[in-house]
């Protein structure tokens, strides 16, 4: 059986942000979001024409690398 630090662990990386909370977390616009996906400069996955997501874990190493 998993203990509780495995659990939390993986709801942390399976975490997933929308492009709005993206740019409330670092304060800027969704465009500017939707430029960094597009650019490459945060990883994302787009699960549909008009919707994308973004690791929680990703953004975390985003925020530290800046």
């Amino acid at each position: 059986m998993a203990n509780s630090d495995d659990a939390k662990t993986a709801q942390t990386t399976d975490a997933v942000l929308t492009t709005s909370e993206v740019a409330d977390r670092f304060g800027v616009s969704r465009a500017t979001v939707l430029r960094w996906a597009a650019a490459g400069r945060i990883p994302s996955r787009r699960l549909g024409p008009k919707t994308i997501r973004f690791r929680a874990a990703d953004v975390d190493a985003f925020e530290a690398a800046s």
